[in-house]
């Protein structure tokens, strides 16, 4: 059945997409001054020609709420936000007891400083031949992506308690053990932000509904903007935001589909089928803002971020507690470090086999234009899938 008009819902979803855009336009240093004489004759001829098929509302919501937003991002710009640090706290908890495990006699230098950036968000104490191949392969951003690794690391959780926990017990455990790894990270301000929006994104999971979890997760993120527009200049917020988009409202599409056409039963199809589904997801999510943020978006990594996420939430796992105990026990950190090497072995393997495909969009190819389609067409796709449910 058709709905008569828009649902108070379908509102607030538009205006809170509306004030991302807002804030995110100061931030990039776009101009819409000149655009208000076009958007006040579209926005009368719109009003009248689309009222009588309930369209006229969300666009003079959409409208009139960017025009707000952008003007408070202008009165608000420069005074917080993206000059705050992203990475782990040097003195952190998980930070110290990760520089432990450097010298554990299961874990060489490469494999251990692999470890100690996927634990403490930065690439510094990579080899510079390491890093260049995850550069190439498209994995570089599992450092630093705090949303990503956390969301792999609450879906390891229910997955380890799934089987013996209902469905909400195991989501609250999940969410806890990401409190807990933003703790040990020493709350640095992008763990801070992801893990509050992987925890809004599960919380908005236990209501269901996909417009719920579009509007939990959408008003998260006006929450910190709101705050501080400046955090748009953090590119570990961005990547973040857009990863757990990618996550929460694209990934259900995805997973639908694959679910319907390859009903798979074994453990290693339900594996392969789930991170391919969130690589995608995700990879449509950040594909522009990398390119842009970066120079270049290495296309591989729709492949390489498949089988590089197999082993991370287990990595995550363990890493955490070889961190922990390494730093009060440090003898028994062997009990971690021990079946952590074969699997950090793997990753480094993914790298270099993976890097040898340097096929890449270079940030030419979205200019601020392309930007603003590629995002609005995204933008509406879900706005769609939405109104359905």
């Amino acid at each position: 059945m058709t709905r008569a008009g828009p649902r108070p819902r379908d509102i607030a979803l538009v205006c809170e997409s509306a004030i991302l855009a807002g804030t995110f336009a100061v931030s990039a240093g776009w101009r819409v001054d000149p655009l208000l004489p076009v958007l006040a004759v579209f926005g009368s001829l719109g009003t009248f020609l689309f009222w009588p098929r309930g369209w006229a509302i969300p666009a003079a919501s959409f409208i009139g709420t960017f025009l707000c937003a952008f003007a408070y991002g202008q009165l608000r710009e420069g005074t917080l936000g993206g000059s705050l640090p992203g990475g782990a706290a040097s003195g952190s908890f998980l930070a110290q007891g990760a520089s432990t495990v450097m010298h554990d006699p299961f874990l060489p230098y490469p494999s251990a400083a692999l470890l100690a950036a996927l634990l403490g968000g930065s690439s510094g104490e990579l080899p510079s031949g390491m890093r260049a191949a995850m550069e190439s392969s498209g994995n570089s951003y599992l450092v630093g992506m705090y949303g990503y690794k956390m969301h792999l690391l609450g879906e390891t959780t229910r997955i380890i308690s799934g089987s013996a926990l209902p469905r909400a017990a195991s989501l609250l455990i999940g969410i806890t053990l990401v409190v807990l790894f933003a703790a040990a990270a020493g709350f640095p301000v992008s763990a801070v932000r992801a893990g509050t929006m992987v925890c809004a994104s599960s919380v908005a999971e236990l209501l269901g509904r996909r417009g719920e979890r579009n509007f939990v997760v959408l008003l998260t993120a006006v929450s910190m903007v709101i705050w501080d527009p400046g955090i748009w200049g953090s590119r570990g917020f961005i990547l973040s935001f857009l990863s757990i988009i990618g996550i929460s409202l694209i990934s259900p599409l995805f997973e639908e589909a694959v679910s319907r056409r390859f009903p798979g039963k074994s453990a290693l199809h339900r594996a392969l089928s789930f991170h391919a589904v969130t690589a995608t997801a995700v990879n449509i999510a950040i594909l522009p803002a990398v390119a842009v943020l970066y120079g270049s978006f290495p296309l591989i990594s729709f492949i390489s971020n498949v089988f590089a996420g197999l082993p991370l939430g287990a990595i995550l796992w363990l890493g955490m507690g070889a961190a922990t105990i390494g730093r009060l026990i440090q003898p028994v950190a062997i009990l971690f470090t021990a079946p952590l090497a074969p699997l950090l072995e793997y990753e480094k393997v993914m790298f270099d086999i993976f890097a040898t495909v340097p096929i890449a969009i270079p940030a030419a190819a979205f200019p601020s234009a392309a930007l603003i389609a590629y995002y609005s067409i995204l933008g509406a796709i879900l706005f769609g899938t939405h109104g359905r449910d």
